[in-house]
């Protein structure tokens, strides 16, 4: 999400490239990290991956985007939908020729819009694991992980300097 399209009225959440976001500042990373013999860089901006909407457009047709829209506006007028910790799980993520490195992270009352989006929309809808792409092999490309299988077949849990994991930590909030 390099330029925002921000959403609801309000600068907290946007729409791009087929995917509701959360933009988040992360500020002093180390510019380069490497994982073996692989050095990858800091993107530049940063951001959450709320829903792929990308995927329920082809799914269910045109349609369901600006229902999904919709939805998440009038959810979010009433409900944060805002960042809340780094969980302090980090994974290298890896699909063909695509690298990063991505931190988990928590983001308050998600779920509870996917429970609505399902219910009210009627839609088939998998809760998305939340993370933010800090790293990257190819400049500012991450690799879509929309849902637990993806984790669990693309990316690996890793280790990272512990300079990253206090950089993150004062990003959590209280």
């Amino acid at each position: 999400m390099e330029n925002p399209n921000y959403i609801c009225g309000a600068r907290t959440h946007a729409y791009g490239q087929g995917y509701i976001g959360l933009p988040v500042t992360v500020e002093g990373l180390p510019q380069e990290i490497s994982v073996g013999e692989i050095n990858l860089q800091a993107k530049s901006t940063f951001h959450v991956s709320l829903l792929c909407v990308k995927y329920l457009i082809r799914k269910y047709g045109e349609s369901v985007e600006q229902d999904l829209l919709s939805l998440f506006c009038e959810f979010t007028r009433e409900n944060s939908v805002s960042f809340v910790r780094y969980t302090g799980e980090f994974r290298f993520a890896e699909m063909m020729e695509r690298k990063s490195i991505i931190a988990m992270c928590e983001v308050s009352n998600l779920e509870s819009f996917f429970e609505l989006a399902r219910r009210e929309l009627r839609i088939s809808l998998q809760s998305q694991p939340t993370h933010v792409t800090l790293y990257t092999l190819q400049p500012e490309l991450g690799i879509g992980l929309n849902t637990q299988r993806d984790i669990d077949q693309k990316t690996r849990p890793i280790l990272v300097p512990d300079r990253l994991t206090e950089i993150l930590g004062a990003y959590n909030m209280p």
